[in-house]
């Protein structure tokens, strides 16, 4: 009759995960940063989004408007937007992430739609913010990581 042990122990030693935590810290500290710039990124394009479709709205007012001007207000546009608030004064709307508003004529660049980044996304918060021409399109901004700097590092409101 051959006899069983019970006192051989298995499983893992300290050590052994104290190694596993270490290699899952590493991985998470390379990882993350690279998400938050992702997610950075995506909240860019829902604002350039946003502000393609505020251009449309105010090509479709200009064309509609006696005078042949854009508004700087935008509670005067026929506009839909999910999630923003429109206030009354100014017509500036916010998202989560971004508050919007149309800049009067600029003797340079001509009137243009500006987005300024809010903290309250939470994620990286970028101090920032993109700006778009009405009249060509053109679309900057001065922070790197938008990927939408104009030659130079032009500043949002000096887009060429």
């Amino acid at each position: 009759m051959t006899r069983v042990r019970f006192n051989e122990q298995s499983g893992f030693t300290l050590l052994e995960l104290l190694m596993v935590v270490i290699i899952i810290a590493i991985l998470a500290a390379i990882a993350l940063p690279q998400y938050l710039r992702l997610a950075e990124k995506a909240r860019a394009s829902e604002a350039m989004a946003i502000m393609a479709s505020v251009r449309s709205s105010e090509g479709r007012y200009r064309a509609a408007d006696p005078a042949g001007q854009y508004t700087t207000d935008l509670t005067l546009l026929d506009l839909d937007l999910p999630g923003t608030i429109v206030a009354g004064i100014g017509g500036s709307a916010t998202t989560k992430d971004w508050v919007y508003g149309v800049n009067g004529s600029d003797p340079l660049t001509g009137p243009s739609i500006l987005a300024t980044r809010t903290a309250l996304g939470g994620g990286l918060a970028v101090a920032g913010a993109i700006n778009m021409m009405l009249n060509t399109g053109l679309t900057c901004s001065g922070v790197a990581l938008y990927g939408l700097t104009a030659p130079g590092g032009v500043a949002p409101n000096n887009c060429p």
